[in-house]
């Protein structure tokens, strides 16, 4: 009896080992954690590397939040409410033509940046999620200095319904 129990459960050894080694949760809200990433490293007169949640969305704009809030955020926005394909586009001052990008950086509340010339360059552009790279330089938002600051990293921002 002892020999019998002791095969069984060794043949189920395997089998275990397989489940636990391929078998993913079918928990749906796993999936719901994921807000997409991203990493920036700023250089010139500020320095600093930051990293968050990356969510995109379309309203009256295209806009990648890269981070939320006003502290350690980039949102970078899309001239027309169309989700862009890829390709590389221009980062102005303005972004008011349909293929621009506008981008502003919020290191803190108080030291704000505005994206004047770069490029952001969309790697994969989906219905689900957006990915790329940043590459621009931004001037302060205050106009008694005039510090300059150099943004570079990538993103990978899941679409959301805003």
């Amino acid at each position: 009896m002892h020999q019998v129990r002791t095969r069984k459960l060794l043949a189920l050894i395997p089998a275990l080992l397989l489940c636990v080694a391929g078998c993913s949760s079918s928990d749906p809200s796993d999936e719901m954690d994921d807000f997409g990433s991203f990493s920036v490293t700023l250089s010139g007169s500020a320095s600093a590397s930051f990293s968050g949640d990356a969510t995109a969305y379309a309203s009256s704009v295209f806009t990648i939040a890269l981070g939320n809030g006003t502290t350690q955020a980039i949102p970078l926005r899309f001239g027309s409410a169309s989700r862009p394909a890829i390709g590389s586009y221009d980062v102005v001052d303005d972004g008011s033509g349909a293929t621009e990008w506008s981008a502003a950086v919020y290191i803190t509340p108080t030291e704000q940046f505005e994206g004047i010339t770069g490029t952001v360059e969309i790697m994969s552009s989906s219905e689900t999620e957006i990915s790329g790279n940043v590459n621009f330089t931004a001037e302060a938002r205050n106009p008694r200095t005039t510090a300059t600051i150099n943004v570079v990293g990538s993103f990978r921002s899941v679409m959301t319904s805003n």
